[in-house]
């Protein structure tokens, strides 16, 4: 399972930097992963990952207004799911926008 975006189908939301199509991520993930300066920035709103491994952008938010780049998360953290190479799945953390 994949998690799907309740404001916009995730194909559609690109990352700010290399304009690669993004996945869904859910607040409480970022909020995980990135560093305690910037944790504040993380609200409760979606959040998408940058698959490209040659981008800086690492997590941003639909208006683009909130970007985390590499330097921005803790690298000793958890990815589950939020790094490059990993496939993630909902895991019940997604709220009701799951799907197979």
């Amino acid at each position: 399972m994949r998690c799907k975006s309740r404001r916009q189908n995730t194909a559609e939301i690109k990352c700010p930097m290399c304009k690669r199509l993004g996945e869904a991520i859910h607040y409480l993930v970022v909020k995980t992963v990135v560093k305690k300066e910037v944790e504040a920035m993380v609200i409760n709103e979606e959040y998408y990952t940058c698959r490209n491994n040659d981008c800086q952008v690492i997590i941003y938010n639909h208006d683009h207004n909130r970007v985390f780049l590499i330097q921005d998360i803790n690298l000793s953290a958890d990815f589950n799911g939020v790094t490059k190479d990993s496939t993630k799945t909902c895991g019940g953390s997604c709220g009701n926008g799951c799907q197979k």
